[in-house]
């Protein structure tokens, strides 16, 4: 058996060695998400999957942060890369978003909507990922999502609930209410939580918070239960 001061150095540098380190790096990614179109009935439609940073959707995003998109990627600001000649079948990827915290920004989106041009180095390795991605099982997009809530980007937060909605409807509205209900979130996360309840069922199915909320001191809050 090692002593008992050995035993606390080890513990010592296993927790230094799971701290974010102050360069950054992909350990601070939350995870990723791709936003595709596809035509149901003759209408595109727009849904929104999530999964975890691994794999190709890293190894694309460790890509792009040595091309000219590192900075915005970095800031959190959009990455415009060229849409594709040929989009391929359905579901055609819209968009590619890495969901990160610490030193990554807590979200970085890959648009494909530039005018055809000089390839963006890791941008078409994103698009395949996206689509991989896609076609994952519900219950992936329901465990990244649940990873993704502890998020501190409202938008992200939003899209969280938004992909959980899509595939765990009843999880996103048990989510909801309670941050919608917390008195101490944030106001712009509650006015999140909200919106999304509303897409399930609102005040029909929850008429006691809806007018707790719209009795709430803050008008924001009582605007949005209103």
């Amino acid at each position: 058996m090692l002593p008992r001061f050995s035993l606390g150095i080890l513990f010592a540098v296993l927790a230094a060695a799971s701290r974010p380190l102050a360069m950054g790096g992909t350990h601070d990614l939350l995870a990723v998400g791709v936003r595709v179109e596809e035509t149901v009935d003759g209408i595109p439609v727009r849904r929104l999957a999530l999964g975890m940073p691994v794999g190709r959707a890293l190894g694309a995003y460790e890509k792009l942060l040595r091309s000219s998109g590192r900075a915005a990627l970095v800031q959190g600001t959009t990455v415009y890369a060229p849409a594709p000649a040929d989009p391929g079948p359905d579901p055609r990827v819209v968009e590619v978003i890495y969901y990160g915290h610490g030193s990554r920004a807590g979200r970085a989106p890959v648009v494909f909507t530039a005018p055809a041009g000089p390839g963006l180095p890791g941008a078409a390795e994103a698009r395949e990922a996206g689509r991989e991605l896609a076609r994952l099982p519900g219950p992936v997009t329901a465990a990244a999502a649940r990873v993704l809530l502890r998020t501190g980007d409202v938008e992200a937060y939003r899209e969280a609930l938004e992909a959980l909605a899509g595939v765990e409807a009843d999880a996103a509205s048990a989510e909801a209410r309670s941050t919608a209900a917390d008195d101490a979130a944030p106001v712009l996360r509650r006015i999140v939580a909200i919106g999304i309840l509303r897409r399930l069922g609102g005040a029909t199915l929850h008429p006691d918070l809806f007018r707790r909320l719209a009795a709430d001191p803050d008008p924001a809050i009582a605007g949005a239960a209103k």
